[in-house]
């Protein structure tokens, strides 16, 4: 709890699929253990999981538009989605290339709540190649790529 923690590496490292592991979204071909604890050292898994957990995948929600003449950026969707799962106020955030193809502001601010996130006692965990996240983050663990 209260860490921006990012997991860094090249395409292709398993960063992903570390998270969706976390999820309990992948087992074929995956091989260990992920476990999200609560506050108090237990393990949550199912449902117990999901209620426990923020999830905001790379490819942003479908367009939110006032209507169909109205159209948002990239940013500006990766933005109401982040602050739709800041809203649920679970305790654990996974996010995976929060700031990819972002403009620089839109990025900056993505950081900027992801810090303010740990600050208030959430538990961060995102996938990123932006050096503005890997310089704000708590800990950066490297996923090294191994070829099979």
């Amino acid at each position: 709890a209260g860490t921006l923690t990012v997991l860094a590496g090249p395409n292709g490292s398993g960063k992903s699929t570390a998270l969706l592991a976390a999820l309990g979204l992948v087992r074929d071909g995956v091989s260990g253990t992920a476990e999200v604890h609560d506050r108090d050292g237990r393990a949550a898994s199912g449902d117990a999981l999901y209620s426990q957990v923020a999830w905001l995948p790379q490819a942003p929600a479908p367009e939110r538009t006032v209507n169909s003449a109205s159209r948002v950026s990239t940013g500006q969707r990766r933005l109401a989605d982040l602050d739709a799962e800041l809203d649920r106020r679970r305790p654990v955030l996974l996010l995976d290339e929060p700031t990819a193809h972002l403009d620089d502001h839109h990025a900056r601010e993505i950081v900027r709540r992801l810090r303010e996130a740990a600050a208030d006692g959430r538990t961060v965990l995102a996938t990123s190649h932006d050096d503005r996240l890997l310089a704000a983050a708590s800990d950066v663990i490297e996923v090294p790529y191994e070829h099979r």
